[in-house]
């Protein structure tokens, strides 16, 4: 069974040219058992939203897994990450991969990196699950 997690949407700046901004999105496995996880990425277009990537990852124990998205795709966009983790950690209600997003800039004069915006897992709130509908389940309006 899995959790769906989400950042909601945020602005990534748009930097002038001398700087490369890429989105960096890490799962971290606190368990030493291997784990599965989903990462989405989704960038606002008109009224809607246009996926960018839907990465599967198997995240080995003790260990991390990044999904990088260049500044082509993600500089000077909205942009929403949802991860969708297991829930089956060693410990009750703990969920064992441990979701992060960092949003990077590279100064291509020196090639000096700084993080300009960091969402740690206390930044992922959860998908609400959308109940089913009173004539899917027998019921009445």
């Amino acid at each position: 069974m899995a959790v769906t997690l989400t950042t909601g949407m945020f602005p990534v700046a748009q930097l002038p040219a001398a700087q490369v901004v890429t989105v960096r999105v890490f799962l971290a496995n606190l368990e030493n058992r291997p784990h599965r996880g989903t990462v989405t990425v989704s960038r606002l277009s008109g009224t809607g939203k246009e996926r960018l990537r839907v990465e599967e990852l198997e995240v080995p124990g003790e260990d991390a897994r990044v999904v990088e998205l260049p500044s082509e795709e993600v500089e000077g966009h909205t942009i929403e990450v949802t991860v969708a983790v297991p829930v089956d950690g060693f410990g009750a209600g703990q969920l064992p991969l441990v979701p992060g997003v960092a949003v990077v800039s590279r100064f291509t004069g020196d090639d000096s990196t700084s993080i300009l915006q960091w969402i740690s897992s206390d930044g992922f709130v959860p998908v609400p699950v959308p109940e089913a509908s009173a004539a899917a389940t027998g019921g009445t309006g």
